[in-house]
């Protein structure tokens, strides 16, 4: 319910700052107000089952603004703010000197609550180009009711709803002025419609059957694991290799109402989807999780006991395995060496984070190659 609404001078603004550029055209001195704005990201998201575009929806008070005027035009039967409640990408500001891929993913998680398939980068446009230019990046994901990470709906004091625009109605969608929108979200649609086989087929492909598993990676275990801070960093960037790369990230925490949770700058990648174990190998508890993959990426604490048990219960089972180097530790750097040397005699591939990237890339012509390289360097 939306009440009180008043206009007021905006003064010192958090997200939005006013300045102006002095220059000289053709020798004659010219001033250009203008507005700084953050860029951004924004997800086309398509659930296969519903066959259906998943929207958000929100109230946005500049639009209420707009329809309040006294000369705006209202359509028939409706009200500023009923107009104001607009139909959206699933979009988020770029504030938090997070990548593309990781912003995308997070505002995926937050407003909507599933995980974010085959997350792909599509094209990247100015916006407002009058007075505010900045730049929004489009990608595509799919998503599916059995991948909910939570109950989405935003954070804090947002208060955003979900809409399935059925792919059949899209056309009639982007005519219909009465459902205000965007022309981001025109342009995202008319994309989808044009090049839907490719990427549906191009996302399924990211789905390949292969998978990360972050084992344990919990700051009070971190605290004492050999470098356990650059163990941390290291698989921060691994994990935004995955969301790049479209492959799937699952988390155990090892009894955490004992020794605390994740590392919040490894979980922001999985959401709330880290399971709670005892056992020492995570794969009794990942069992159903792991069903239809092939082959498991691991990372996480400690080398020597929880990663590799896991490892070897993942081949007793029929997978391939691999261990990501510099992603694994345990408090005395020789368990881990040997832990890592006995693994390899087993058959376990052992690599670094960018050997393991660049083999699912195969080429410098993979579409996903430059968000890659920019994570690399």
């Amino acid at each position: 319910m939306i009440t009180d609404l008043k206009r007021k001078p905006l003064e010192n603004g958090k997200f939005i700052k006013t300045f102006s550029v002095e220059f000289s055209q053709n020798e004659t001195p010219r001033r250009w107000e203008c507005v700084s704005v953050h860029d951004s990201v924004a997800v086309l998201l398509y659930d296969a089952k519903k066959d259906a575009i998943v929207l958000v929806r929100q109230f946005r008070p500049s639009v209420w603004a707009y329809f309040d005027n006294a000369n705006a035009n209202l359509p028939e039967n409706k009200n500023a703010i009923d107009l104001a409640h607009t139909y959206e990408l699933c979009a988020g500001i770029m504030d938090k000197q997070k990548s593309e891929h990781q912003t995308a993913f997070e505002e995926v998680v937050e407003e909507t609550g599933f995980e974010p398939l085959g997350l792909k980068r599509i094209t990247s446009s100015f916006g407002a180009l009058g007075f505010g230019a900045n730049r929004q990046t489009l990608f595509f994901a799919q998503v599916s009711e059995s991948r909910r990470l939570g109950s989405g709906g935003g954070v804090e004091d947002e208060c955003i709803e979900l809409c399935f625009l059925p792919r059949s109605e899209i056309p009639a969608f982007i005519k219909d002025e009465s459902k205000i929108k965007a022309s981001n979200l025109n342009f995202a649609l008319s994309y989808f419609l044009a090049h839907f086989d490719e990427l549906c087929d191009k996302c399924d492909k990211k789905e390949k059957n292969e998978c990360v598993v972050v084992i344990d990676m919990q700051e009070r275990i971190l605290n004492a694991v050999e470098n356990g801070e650059m163990v941390q960093i290291k698989t921060a960037k691994l994990l935004d290799l995955a969301q790049a790369l479209g492959v799937r990230v699952f988390a155990t925490e090892q009894v955490p109402q004992k020794l605390g949770f994740s590392d919040e700058r490894v979980s922001a990648f999985f959401g709330e989807s880290a399971v709670a174990k005892s056992e020492f190998s995570a794969f009794g508890v990942l069992r159903e999780k792991l069903r239809g993959f092939e082959r498991v990426v691991l990372a996480g604490v400690e080398a020597h006991i929880c990663v590799y048990f896991t490892a070897l219960e993942l081949l007793q089972n029929g997978f391939e395995v691999c261990v990501v180097s510099e992603c694994v530790g345990s408090r005395e750097a020789c368990d881990k060496a040997l832990a890592l040397e006995n693994l390899r005699l087993r058959g376990v591939s052992v690599v670094s984070a960018e050997t393991w990237a660049f083999g699912r890339l195969k080429s410098a012509e993979n579409e996903a190659f430059r968000a890659v390289s920019k994570i690399v360097k």
